[in-house]
């Protein structure tokens, strides 16, 4: 086996193999630059979403209760409850009303001379 022999075309190829290869390290280089600032953004992105949701999930939460308060305060048989009592406390007004006007009758505003 004879020994490699560099001559200038042999080399002239080893030089332009390695500036490939050296123009091709420089482009990856550079996609993976972008990749992992564009990796950023994205995850700052998706952290603002996650606190936007939250904030929404937060107000449903609230606007849930709101309802479910509401609805406790609305309900057929607690307004037909807190209307008996009120018919109720009416009706025991009237009867102290003219109990009222019975005592002023017999009363009469005028106090006897002592």
């Amino acid at each position: 086996m004879e020994p490699l022999a560099l001559d200038s075309r042999m080399l002239l190829q080893l030089g332009a193999v390695l500036a490939s290869l050296s123009g091709a390290w420089m482009l990856v280089r550079t996609q993976v630059r972008n990749l992992l600032k564009s990796r950023d953004e994205m995850k700052e992105n998706i952290q603002e979403i996650y606190n936007k949701l939250d904030t929404v999930e937060a107000g449903d939460a609230v606007k849930s209760s709101q309802i479910k308060v509401l609805s406790h305060i609305l309900s057929p048989d607690n307004l037909e409850r807190r209307h008996r009592e009120l018919g109720k406390i009416l009706t025991e007004l009237e009867d102290i009303k003219a109990r009222m006007a019975a005592v002023e009758r017999m009363h009469n505003g005028k106090h006897p001379n002592g």
